[in-house]
């Protein structure tokens, strides 16, 4: 394929000198222009998978004779250097194995007896199966070819059956319609691009124009790419996998709004109900499940960072916005808590700037308060509620300051109205789930209370434990205080944030060190929601600082703060501290261990028993059967009701809650642990 590419360049560079007859360097935009398309024209063939070769595999449900079963597994395709090829299901459904696809061995549900997998056409390639004592036999054929049989029985616990296919790479293995395709890729991205150069000038002017937008919508792409990178690099945990089962798409939305109430009265449904309209779009067998499962708090978190930005150079200026943007994607307390939770915390950060936004109109407005902005108001406020309960003390707080600019006569009493629809409203379900939270948790929920130190953990917990943000949320502290007695509106919105924030972390602290310590609630993630109020504060504190250096001295300010910006993202260390974060307290191998037991041919055996010691709802099954699609691997969480005698062989994920020590004892007094798997941390036992 580089020869028939390299020939494609070459033509596209010979038509870009006619058509850039007139300019000056026609020869340098021809060959730009050439490798930019060609590269172009590459990354979308190699998603697209074009030119495509097509393997047949057809699960025939025989066996050889020492065959324990008939169970088909296909690992993987590579080419002639060991490199893992990819491909796509185009018909069919077998099940998805950690990139490989399973027939057997598990129900066959939505199982159909052959594929058909798409892949790129190339030289010196083969298809891996599987190859174990449980293996059975496949008919393979490539390109609509006679089928040909091949058995992956092996007398193994673990080997592999390889079949090369034939090379189809070379232009003379291409067919007419591919390369009329080529040609047309070529030619419509030639006259795309070619039309953008003719009108630069109106895209230059449009930059230019909306300047500010589009530096805020590259910094929220970062954002997102960041997230992305990161984004299937360890699992999930148990509480997201709860959102996951609670949400399950199969379920009716009342039944979704039952089921939080039953399972996960702590937490209010907006997120949730989300998240299982979302989960019916995400596709099925995907390798990426854990990436796909945390997408809707990846977009909402990429929304955020381009409406903070806005909301911000509303509220204050474009050089505090666009810092206080940089500040928010190079948090890494943000990415973990918020862009990859798969639970309310994923809308908290949206959330809260919605609120500001408003908060700010209200500003504007003041005495004459207007009735779009108080509708959306009491919108804002629902919102905020109903993804985390935290939510009512971060309106309590700007209530308090409404309230002073009541007594200041700049509000009528209007600007109660949005307080008491939303309360009306909120109130009747805050009330059932506070009724069944109390049965279900009695006076006692898990939170440690907190001590004096708490506030200062909560604190620096929220800016990443970053000294640079620290630093400068303290500048923005004092400085507002210094300027407090100026009646500017970014002063008014500063004390605003500041007062919120001490309202939330005073109520919370009183309530869980006083009023009812064994009923705490004092946890980091709880108090998500002020994290943008928190760098905002930052970013107008850095901001003051560094122009009260440059004012009058130096012109290109926008240069100082794109310098500020680079500095910032290279002192957070954004990815390795994600890294740190998912490595420690964050990580539990939920779908490392689907992974490898849906990998073992005896997981689904009659004499063998799969334990999970903690397990919540059933969005675990999301990974044992990738997406619901498919009947999941039987599971239990302990002995009870079980005949033991009856199995020879168990697996046993312990993991959050640990096995109990009764079960834990019947387990060792009648099976002996032979090996654990170091990534799932699944431990394999035999019977004694």
């Amino acid at each position: 394929m580089n020869s028939i590419y390299l020939v494609l360049w070459f033509a596209l560079v010979v038509l870009n000198l006619i058509l850039f007859k007139g300019e000056k360097n026609k020869l340098l935009y021809s060959a730009v222009f050439g490798v930019i398309i060609t590269v172009v024209v590459i990354c979308i063939n190699i998603f697209c998978l074009f030119p495509s070769d097509y393997i047949t595999i057809r699960a025939l449900n025989e066996k050889e004779v020492s065959a324990e079963n008939t169970y088909i597994t296909v690992q993987n395709i590579k080419d002639k250097n060991d490199n893992i090829l990819g491909y796509k299901v185009s018909d069919g459904k077998w099940l998805d194995t950690n990139g490989g696809q399973r027939w057997g061995g598990v129900s066959v549900t939505g199982i159909t007896d052959s594929i058909t997998i798409k892949f790129q056409k190339g030289n010196s390639r083969k298809i891996n199966f599987h190859a174990t004592r449980w293996g059975g036999k496949v008919a393979i054929s490539f390109n609509g070819s006679s089928e040909k049989i091949v058995s992956t029985y092996k007398d193994s616990d673990n080997d592999v059956v390889s079949v090369m296919l034939p090379n189809t790479g070379n232009i003379t293995k291409l067919d007419f319609i591919n390369i009329l395709l080529l040609f047309i890729e070529y030619f419509l991205l030639e006259v795309i691009a070619f039309l953008l150069y003719k009108i630069k000038d109106k895209i230059i002017l449009f930059i230019k124009r909306y300047q500010y937008e589009c530096i805020a919508v590259v910094i929220a792409f970062v954002g997102f790419v960041i997230m992305m990178s990161l984004g299937n690099y360890k699992s999930t945990w148990m509480d997201d996998s709860a959102t996951m089962g609670i949400a399950a798409k199969n379920r009716s939305l009342g039944n979704v709004i039952e089921t939080i109430l039953k399972e996960e009265s702590t937490t209010p449904p907006l997120y949730t109900i989300a998240w299982h309209y979302f989960s019916k779009l995400i596709p099925v067998g995907v390798e990426a499940l854990t990436l796909w499962a945390r997408m809707l708090s990846i977009i909402a978190n990429t929304l955020g960072f381009y409406v903070g930005a806005i909301v911000v150079r509303k509220g204050w200026n474009k050089y505090v916005g666009i810092i206080f943007e940089m500040l928010l994607i190079t948090s890494n307390a943000l990415i973990v808590n918020s862009g990859f939770a798969v639970r309310s915390y994923g809308f908290m950060i949206l959330m809260s700037l919605f609120l500001l936004y408003v908060i700010i109109r209200r500003f504007e407005d003041g005495i004459d308060s207007k009735n779009k902005i108080t509708a959306l108001y009491t919108v804002a406020i629902l919102a905020i509620c109903y993804t985390h309960y935290f939510g009512i003390l971060t309106c309590l707080g700007f209530f308090l300051y409404e309230c002073y600019l009541f007594i200041k006569k700049r509000y009528t009493y209007k600007f109660i109205f949005s307080y008491i629809v939303a309360g009306a409203v909120y109130l009747p379900w805050l009330i059932v789930n506070y009724i069944i939270t109390r049965e279900q948790w009695g006076s006692v929920f898990w939170i440690s209370p907190p001590n004096y130190s708490s506030i200062i953990a909560i604190v620096v917990w929220l800016l990443s434990s970053q000294e640079l943000v620290m630093l400068c949320l303290t500048l923005g502290f004092f400085i507002t205080l210094y300027k407090v007695k100026e009646n500017r509106v970014d002063i008014s919105l500063n004390i605003a944030l500041i007062i919120t924030i001490a309202v939330e972390i005073a109520i919370v602290f009183i309530y869980s060190k006083y009023i009812n310590p064994k009923s705490s609630v004092w946890t980091h993630r709880y108090f998500l929601n002020l994290l943008p109020y928190m760098l905002i504060i930052a970013s107008f504190g850095l901001v003051n600082v560094v122009s009260f250096f440059t004012e009058d001295k130096i012109k290109k300010a926008g240069f100082v703060y794109t310098v500020l910006a680079f500095l910032i993202f290279v002192n957070s260390n954004v990815v390795f501290r994600v890294k740190g974060d998912m490595e420690g307290m964050f990580y539990q191998p939920y779908r490392e261990a689907a992974e490898y037991l849906l990998n073992q041919p005896d997981a689904n055996s009659p004499d063998t028993l799969v334990l999970i010691s903690s397990v919540y709802s059933t969005g675990w099954d999301y990974y044992l059967s990738h997406n619901g699609k498919f009947e999941p691997l039987s599971y239990k969480k302990n002995f009870d009701g079980l005949d033991i005698q009856k199995y020879t062989k168990v697996y046993l994920l312990d993991i959050h809650v640990k096995l109990d020590d009764n079960n834990r004892k019947i387990l060792e007094d009648n099976f002996h642990q032979i090996s654990q798997d170091e990534k799932s941390t699944v431990q394999t036992y035999v019977r004694n």
